[in-house]
């Protein structure tokens, strides 16, 4: 996919276990990337050159290898979320790092040679237990920042009460406590 100009966003197939060299660099119009968990390498240049916003990196990355970012616009600011803990990353990766911001969603081990020249930041997953009401969408939350309170769930024959931290409705959640940590939320509901 090489210089592959009028491509915009990519979510790659789960059964993509290595993204090669150079695979969709001077892709000038891509913008957005999804990489699954089932990729563990990420090679030489693979997205180099283009004008990256958004990159999600699947947990089980472990490499990431010299230029696989460089990005085209050094005005753009590029997002990078590791769903997993921070990969090996070789020098040179990010040539105009003062352009990334890094989250992970644990604390990473083995990153204290570039907090000098990264924001990293940690994500927390917020998941929404409905109790037999209907799906609730899980939620992405940089540390210390607010989870967004979602629409009621529905269950027929109930009335929505609100969301708990346990599963025994002793805590409730109020969406206005600042995230720390990745959690599941339960519904409680009343029969009515």
């Amino acid at each position: 996919f090489q210089s592959c100009s009028s491509l915009t966003s990519l979510e790659i197939s789960d059964s993509v276990n290595g993204i090669g060299k150079a695979a969709f660099s001077y892709c000038s119009s891509l913008t957005s990337v999804t990489i699954p968990d089932s990729v563990t390498t990420i090679d030489e240049g693979a997205f180099q050159s283009c004008d990256l916003y958004t990159v999600i990196v699947g947990n089980s990355v472990t490499t990431i290898k010299q230029n696989a970012f460089i990005i085209k616009n050094t005005s753009t600011r590029t997002n990078l979320y590791f769903r997993g803990n921070a990969p090996v990353i070789e020098s040179g990766t990010f040539a105009n790092k003062i352009y990334y911001t890094l989250y992970v969603y644990d604390t990473a081990t083995g990153w204290d040679a570039y907090k000098s020249s990264y924001t990293i930041k940690t994500l927390h997953i917020i998941t929404f237990n409905s109790s037999g009401g209907s799906a609730v969408e899980a939620q992405e939350v940089i540390s210390g920042q607010k989870a967004t309170q979602p629409d009621a769930p529905a269950k027929e024959g109930h009335v929505f009460v609100g969301w708990y931290e346990d599963a025994d409705f002793n805590s409730p959640w109020s969406f206005s406590n600042a995230v720390t940590s990745s959690k599941t939320l339960y519904a409680k509901w009343f029969a009515g």
